[in-house]
């Protein structure tokens, strides 16, 4: 029926030993592995003997399974599962145990579930016991879970439970209206009193206020910005790139999207820096440095100085071909720079190679697995022979 196009797909069931099979592997090779006989009867031919099914005996299990929330936990504490769940401000992981009762197959049971009001729709699980949320937003929400049977059958019931997510102080509306009112209140009575006590010297206590403030917003710039970035290159720094490698790495977990990385390697750089100098060095460092910073264009996407002659680009929601061909782009305009370099191999000017790596966070990995990967597809591009670019191949 589904060849001749009368239907348009075909429910499967699965069947093992729990159904009553001796073995669940079956033989057939070039021959036949399945017959029918008399009586609308199908046999198959197993490892362990002949298995005979009669389809009008099978029974399908309509039971609703019933849904139950069992435990909460945050931050690894538990907490009661019965009555609203209140998050403390700050809050990082909130985990939901559940489970659903069903006496037939119970290894065959599928959930599904939501938080209203931060989930868009219903997630499915497959027979995971446990939802986990990081760093929820302030709200309140409501989670529910629905179960499926062996057969599909779902629980119209969902299981429930409130969780309420408590703001900081300062994010609560009648902080923010008394913090109004107290800073209008502050500024009325400087006022007052600058005008009766000081009229004449007003507008050069204006002048050095907004002078004063400008230097401590320039301080406070300067101190922002040297702690991100490289001073010799303008990129960011190691340090900054890790934390922004932790950062984008929870959340491609939690939206189970792919993270794109380049590792970056000046060829033959320490032989520039003993024929030229150092200065000839930091010159090629830094038209580098801008090079890369050409060619990545999202707001997202962060070129660091990994360390030495090392660079570093980070590029969320990045798949693995849009990585690849992103590193060979990177490749092509460092080349094309033309920076002097007899000491650099046949081309004569400074070239790089690349290791390019994407991949989508699993729970059993850590951001560092991302650096490593990028770093053996790099040290294989070296041994190839330097100015290329190699792709670390996909899990």
């Amino acid at each position: 029926a589904l060849a001749d196009g009368e239907r348009a797909r075909i429910d499967a069931r699965l069947f093992n030993e729990s159904d009553g099979l001796r073995n669940s592997q079956f033989a057939g090779g070039f021959q036949p592995s399945v017959a029918t006989g008399p009586e609308g009867r199908i046999w198959f031919p197993s490892l362990a003997g002949l298995v005979r099914v009669a389809p009008e005996r099978l029974a399908i299990n309509r039971v609703e399974p019933p849904v139950v929330v069992e435990a909460v936990v945050i931050d690894g504490r538990p907490v009661p599962a019965g009555e609203p769940v209140s998050l403390p401000p700050g809050s990082d992981n909130l985990e939901i145990h559940y489970t659903a009762l069903s006496f037939i197959a119970p290894d065959q049971v599928d959930f599904r579930y939501r938080l209203r009001g931060y989930d868009r729709d219903w997630q499915s699980v497959g027979g995971r016991r446990t939802a986990y949320y990081t760093r929820l937003p302030a709200g309140e929400f409501r989670f529910e879970v629905r179960a499926s049977n062996n057969d599909g059958v779902w629980s119209r019931q969902a299981a429930a439970v409130q969780v309420v997510q408590a703001p900081f102080v300062w994010q609560t509306t009648w902080f923010r209206v008394l913090a109004a009112l107290g800073i209008a209140l502050l500024a009325w009575l400087l006022y007052r009193l600058s005008v009766r006590q000081f009229r004449t010297r007003e507008q050069r206590l204006s002048s050095l206020v907004r002078e004063r403030t400008e230097q401590l917003e320039q301080a406070l710039e300067a101190v922002e910005r040297s702690s991100r970035i490289d001073g010799l290159t303008g990129v960011a720094n190691r340090g900054y790139f890790d934390e922004r490698l932790e950062r984008e790495w929870r959340v491609a977990r939690r939206d189970r999207a792919p993270l794109g990385l380049v590792l970056v390697d000046i060829d033959h750089f320490k032989r520039l820096n003993d024929s030229r100098g150092h200065q000839a060095g930091d010159d090629c460092l830094q038209r580098v440095a801008e090079a890369l910073l050409g060619t990545v264009h999202r707001p997202g996407d962060l070129v660091a100085r990994y360390g030495g002659e090392e660079f570093v680009i980070l590029l969320p929601q990045t798949d693995i071909e849009s990585v690849g061909v992103l590193a060979e782009r990177m490749r092509s305009v460092i080349e094309a720079l033309g920076q002097p370099h007899a000491e650099g191999g046949s081309e004569g000017v400074v070239t790089i190679s690349a290791g390019a790596v994407s991949l989508v966070p699993r729970p059993d990995l850590e951001p560092r697995e991302l650096v490593e990967r990028a770093d053996r597809a790099l040290y294989d591009a070296k041994k190839a022979g330097r100015n290329r670019v190699r792709v670390a191949e996909a899990d």
